[in-house]
């Protein structure tokens, strides 16, 4: 895990129409906004999630197969839906 990360996906490989987990490691999100992208840059979904959260979760719908950019705040993990 990279010291400066705040923020964990689970899974890391998920499945079309399940369901992807971000958690704060720290306590609460410092960003309410987030973005996902996908290998060419293109931003496939945005959003933003309530204030005091520990963890929200994403339906993945209507994402094709890829390896996908979670982008929140100065934080980016990558997650791969199979």
């Amino acid at each position: 895990m990279n010291k400066n990360q705040l923020l964990i996906l689970s899974p890391t490989h998920v499945q079309q129409n399940d369901v992807l987990t971000i958690h704060a490691i720290t306590g609460v999100f410092r960003d309410t906004g987030y973005i996902i992208k996908n290998e060419s840059g293109h931003v496939i979904r945005k959003g933003s999630i309530a204030c005091n959260l520990l963890e929200f979760k994403l339906r993945i719908v209507g994402i094709q197969s890829g390896v996908y950019k979670f982008i929140m705040g100065d934080q980016q993990e990558i997650f791969q839906v199979v």
